[in-house]
């Protein structure tokens, strides 16, 4: 049977889904604004000419998606998800089990037609569990998806909003930038208006 392939299967439904915004370029290239005198006028060079005028600041996604209270709310409920779900899985694959082990047990006492039916139904359960496990897996990573989108969807609001009032041209991920001058960095604001705007996301329940 294949109850090793259940247990690895299951096992995945453990692994913790990645902290990231996998649509942080769209922050990427937004206006962020800082006051008058703190964003950076890029001077010199061919690049330089290209880029002359255009104010520049930096924002460290990674550090919003490790200490957005919206993004830890989501964490909790996945990982809350995933161990529920996980519980039941174990059940039912240790029903099988039992019920693996009773057929063996019967073996000497069932004609060979009735333990061919016996043995190809408990391994449709086995298919069917199997199924399960991974229609599971895609809808915890659909759960996570879309929660995060409204964190990211409000994240950029508040980008914009910044820009509209201030006077950055443009805003770069953090990841991406060498050296930067620490005025420059925009993560704590937009970090801060997030976990006062949005200190929770609600994760649509697994759906069994």
């Amino acid at each position: 049977m294949a109850f090793s392939k259940i247990r690895r299967c299951a096992a995945r439904l453990l692994i913790a889904l990645p902290i990231a915004f996998a649509g942080s370029a769209a922050v990427t290239g937004l206006a962020l604004a800082q006051t008058a005198g703190d964003g950076y006028t890029a001077e010199g060079g061919q690049a330089g000419s290209q880029l002359r005028g255009i104010r520049i600041a930096v924002i460290d996604m990674q550090k919003i998606t490790s200490e957005s209270d919206a993004v830890q709310s989501i964490q909790r409920q996945i990982d809350k998800q995933r161990e529920q779900y996980q519980s039941e899985l174990q059940r039912r694959e240790q029903e099988l089990r039992e019920a693996n082990e009773e057929l063996a047990r019967e073996r000497s006492v069932l004609s060979q037609d009735a333990f061919r039916k016996k043995r190809r139904r408990l391994e449709e359960q086995v298919t069917e569990l199997q199924r399960e496990i991974q229609r599971s897996k895609r809808q915890l990573d659909r759960n996570y998806s879309q929660a995060m989108r409204a964190v990211q969807e409000h994240l950029v609001g508040i980008v914009r909003d910044l820009a509209s009032g201030q006077n950055i041209d443009l805003v770069l991920g953090k990841a991406t930038v060498v050296i930067v001058r620490p005025h420059l960095d925009m993560t704590d604001r937009a970090l801060k208006r997030l976990n006062e705007e949005l200190s929770s996301v609600d994760v649509p329940p697994l759906k069994q």
